[in-house]
């Protein structure tokens, strides 16, 4: 297993383990319920490259060449166009009309959600492939962040998960993370390094 940064060749691959990460809120968000155009999106800004859903701040777990795992991170050392590049990608694929409904659609979760400050790494879009669960995937991606924190001088993991999402509340909490607050739909997690 090797875990290693994403590229725009890994598209296909990717962007449905990306949706994997998030169904209902990416339905919801980028396709208003419909999935094809969700997954559309995403590849759309797969291939963009940079901000939220790019390429460039993706890292994969790939067993040979096949992709069977996805992370990403998320903290004060990003380029400082990241948010930016994020709505150009948005705004590409949905023209500025539509745009304006998908940043409306997606005002709640983006309240509901963590923002790391300079100490922390935020985690996010973790998913692994069906086939590949219960093997180590999700570890050695999560021991990659760690390694990335370290390397950035956090001092903290953090991490956002759907309160309904039991399975993987558990599988973080055996991996040392603990509860730190809930504000729907997420349950703040958070990892001392």
């Amino acid at each position: 297993m090797v875990i290693r940064q994403a590229s725009s060749a890994d598209v296909h691959a990717a962007t449905q383990l990306l949706y994997q990460a998030g169904e209902q809120l990416l339905c919801s968000i980028f396709g208003n319920g419909d999935k094809a155009t969700a997954l559309d999106f995403l590849m759309s800004a797969w291939l963009h490259e940079a901000g939220q859903y790019g390429c460039n701040n993706h890292w994969l777990a790939c067993e040979g060449n096949q992709p069977v795992g996805i992370i990403t991170c998320w903290h004060d050392q990003l380029p400082a166009d990241f948010d930016h590049q994020t709505l150009v990608s948005i705004t590409e694929y949905f023209g500025i009309a539509e745009s304006l409904n998908v940043i409306a659609r997606s005002q709640h979760i983006a309240e509901s959600l963590q923002s790391p400050d300079e100490t922390q790494l935020g985690i996010g879009h973790v998913a692994v492939d069906a086939n590949y669960r219960r093997k180590g995937v999700a570890t050695a991606m999560l021991t990659k962040m760690e390694q990335l924190a370290t390397f950035y001088g956090k001092q903290t993991l953090i991490l956002d998960v759907e309160t309904h999402n039991l399975s993987a509340i558990q599988f973080y909490q055996a991996k040392g993370y603990t509860k730190k607050g809930v504000q729907p739909p997420f349950l703040h997690m958070f990892k001392a390094l």
